[in-house]
């Protein structure tokens, strides 16, 4: 077995990779296979000696200490669990291997919702925040401030306090106030603006302070409060003041400690955050992650690889498997926009994938580019719409609506208002689109006003709302394939000289406004968002700055909190793996000619959350059984790609039973 051995105090020089021979189960032990291993980035300072000489306890969060993964095998005298049984819990082991082994008691079963990746996040975090909790008395209604709330401790004592009724203040690096916020509580600023923050958003006072984060918090807030209501878990000099400190023996855990927690979780009550899930071999990229510190949640170490048939929590949706239907436009809506009879039955035929990102959907008449396809922005689209969606909710699936303005790539004959398209700037794409009398060259566009950007940005917000009106999980904005997002963000599509135009960071302002408007509108977890660095298409042709220009964009785009980021991947590796490294959330990623023997390769590395599959799914709406039977795949039929009845969209068979 090989394994990563904790060999002293120090970062990662403390980490030795060793082949070990394969652990056994004795009495009343248990050997799991683990797939993940959460590390707590205070517990390196601490092994590193920064704060060795100011524990008078026992530090509550021992790296190596939390496991998640699947019973291998029992020792003598275990009743409570069986081979196969996802676990979650705590072991003695100094070595991040693939075997470990561990106590009945040390043990809990992990709920079906959620992932081994939410899982690890959870056991310590949660036992050190309900110690922490336990030391102050704290009531329904009073306002309580936490310190580095972002952080797997901090987040953990907000949920369990915004549980209890109370009024909490988060303090985090501005990049995470967003998601402090969608735990329940108000984000205020570390450091020097902390006082300032705090004086505006409760001129009342605070009743109570918990700190997981340091950085001379308790001396600030001791100007607030008296010490016997302040609490930390890092800080413990501050025990020479008066303030109570949180230490513990993180040996005494038990799976019990924590099944409070992992109930709301399983509930939704209670959600997790990793910083990063990076494989063993990446552990001294773990460890500078953690030097850098404003991490969300705790780093991840995959131990054993990821599969497609693991469970994965994308935004606010909890999905049963890693894959997903990507959107396709298939142009058999009604002639006013509203998604076709058969649309319902359509998508519901694959809601076994779990996510399901709907053909482009236009915010807006301007948005339109092509015949029969839907739109989201009339009443009579969002009725149309909430038909599909309850058809797949009802078979345990979940929509996203993806809003597609095609901005240049469209002809007057296709749209209601008959008008010229609008685009960034005055430039044709070079390419034909089809119309009801056949092919004709798309016409050069209107250079858009400001005027228009902004009306533009207010449809997309509209089209947002109406979707969540109809029942949509979320919406993705695409942003990709030559339509008008993609536009802004060529060189050789975007030739404006305004604010929205020229350097990266000029063209990449317009899909962060929409970006950031339709969050505002319908809350950032609910927000999805389409790229295709480097794709030649629609007369895009993005030039030598494509890293720049992405690079860029996802820095920008990451501080909102979206659901997920999709990307089309051609053939630039280095950046798919740095896109991986710059965004914090969810990454789907669906690869130019994947083959079924490459399905998993993105997911069992790390570089995506899940992969959509588009014609497969299309001709096989049964594709999740097939894959996890190795069935054979029907073939596609591209005479029935776009437009016409139920041939070609709802007809294709299922498996025999």
């Amino acid at each position: 077995m090989r394994a990563q051995i904790i060999r002293g105090y120090g970062g990662p020089q403390a980490f030795e990779p060793v082949e070990l021979p394969d652990p056994s189960a004795g009495p009343g032990e248990l050997l799991v296979r683990v797939a993940v291993a959460a590390v707590n980035p205070l517990d390196w300072k601490i092994r590193s000696g920064a704060l060795q000489a100011m524990l008078p306890t026992a530090f509550p969060a021992v790296l190596g200490n939390e496991i998640a993964g699947v019973v291998e095998s029992l020792g003598a005298g275990v009743t409570a669990f069986a081979v196969g049984d996802r676990v979650v819990g705590f072991t003695t082991s100094g070595a991040y291997g693939e075997l470990v082994v561990t106590s009945a008691d040390r043990l809990t079963a992990i709920p079906d919702t959620l992932s081994f990746e939410q899982a690890a996040t959870i056991p310590t975090a949660a036992e050190t925040a309900q110690r922490a909790l336990a030391l102050i008395d704290v009531r329904a209604g009073e306002r309580v401030l936490v310190n580095a709330a972002a952080g797997s401790v901090g987040s953990a004592v907000v949920q369990l306090l915004v549980a209890a009724d109370v009024i909490v203040l988060g303090a985090a690096s501005e990049a995470n106030h967003s998601y402090v916020q969608s735990l329940g509580a108000t984000p205020v600023r570390y450091g020097e603006h902390l006082i300032t923050d705090l004086a505006a958003v409760a001129p009342q006072g605070i009743d109570a302070a918990f700190d997981a984060g340091g950085r001379g918090f308790v001396d600030q807030v001791l100007l607030l409060l008296p010490a016997d209501r302040i609490v930390t878990i890092v800080d413990f000099a501050a025990a020479a003041k008066g303030v109570q400190v949180a230490g513990g023996d993180p040996f005494a855990l038990t799976a019990a400690t924590i099944a409070p927690v992992l109930a709301l979780a399983a509930e939704g009550r209670f959600t997790t955050e990793a910083a990063a899930v990076l494989p063993i071999d990446r552990i001294a990229e773990a460890h500078r992650m953690s030097e850098a510190g404003h991490l969300r949640g705790k780093i991840l170490l995959r131990v054993s690889p990821r599969t497609l048939w693991e469970p994965v929590r994308i935004g606010g949706m909890q999905m049963p498997y890693r894959v997903a239907l990507a959107p396709m436009t298939r142009s058999r809506a009604l002639a006013d926009g509203t998604p076709g009879p058969l649309a319902a039955e359509y998508y519901a035929q694959r809601a076994g994938l779990g996510l399901l990102i709907t053909e482009g959907t236009q915010p807006s008449d301007d948005g339109q580019g092509y015949l029969m396809t839907p739109g989201i922005y009339r009443p009579e689209h969002v009725a149309g719409w909430r038909t599909v969606v309850d058809a797949v909710h009802a078979r345990g699936g979940h929509l996203v609506i993806q809003l597609m303005h095609v901005g240049r790539m469209s002809h007057p004959d296709n749209t209601s208002h008959h008008r010229r398209p609008i685009a960034p700037s005055a430039i044709a794409p070079g390419v034909d689109m089809f119309t009801a009398t056949g092919a004709q060259p798309v016409p050069v566009p209107r250079e858009m006003t400001t005027d228009d950007i902004a009306k533009t940005i207010a449809d997309f917000r509209h089209a947002a709302r109406s979707a969540v009106e109809a029942g949509a999980d979320a919406v993705e904005l695409h942003a990709a394939n030559g339509y008008l997002l993609h536009q802004f963000l060529s060189s050789n599509a975007n030739r404006r000289t305004d604010p929205y135009g020229g350097s990266v960071e000029a063209r990449s302002r317009f899909v962060v406004e929409v970006a950031t408007a339709v969050a505002d509108e319908i809350g950032p977890e609910r927000v999805g968002i389409r790229i295709s660095p480097g794709l030649a298409i629609g007369g895009v042709d993005e030039g030598d700055d494509v890293r720049q220009q992405y690079a860029h964009l996802v820095r920008a785009l990451a501080p909102l909190g979206l659901a997920y980021l999709h990307t089309f991947q051609l053939f630039d590796e280095e950046l798919l793996a740095d896109l991986r490294r710059a965004w914090p959330g969810s990454l789907l990623v669906l690869r130019a000619g994947r083959t079924l023997e490459t399905l998993d390769q993105d997911v069992i590395a790390g570089l995506a959350d899940a992969v959509p599959l588009g014609r497969w799914a299309l001709a096989n709406p049964d594709i999740v059984e097939r894959l996890r039977a190795g069935a054979p795949l029907s073939d596609a039929d591209p005479t029935t790609f776009y437009g016409g009845g139920a041939h070609g969209y709802t007809d294709y068979g299922r498996l025999a039973a």
